[in-house]
């Protein structure tokens, strides 16, 4: 997550039109890619250093909302965030904690 610190607006593709075609999902055949564009959605940034974050709660809400609108639109729950280079530098979500990986890692 710390990689996008300093960009003012996040542009995240959500789908892809062309040729009078609409796709949910990336286009299945390189003929297709190359006549479609990408649609986003722009979600704002932050300009925070997040390398000192441990918790949700020390992001700021912007990272938040962007985590947030990732999961939702994945359907799949973020489990760990990094924050930095250093393994150290990760977050647990609460989703996390309660993962077999958590536990393998906390021991």
């Amino acid at each position: 997550l710390d990689v996008l610190s300093g960009l003012d607006t996040l542009k995240v593709c959500t789908g892809y039109r062309g040729n009078e075609r609409s796709f949910d999902e990336f286009p299945y055949h390189q003929s297709v890619l190359h006549h479609v564009e990408g649609e986003y959605a722009e979600l704002p940034g932050w300009e925070e250093d997040l390398g000192g974050a441990r918790a949700m709660d020390d992001l700021p809400q912007t990272a938040r909302d962007y985590l947030e609108f990732v999961a939702d639109f994945v359907g799949v729950p973020i489990a760990l965030i990094g924050v930095g280079p250093g393994r150290d530098q990760i977050i647990w979500t609460g989703q996390g904690r309660e993962s077999a990986i958590f536990a393998a890692a906390a021991a």
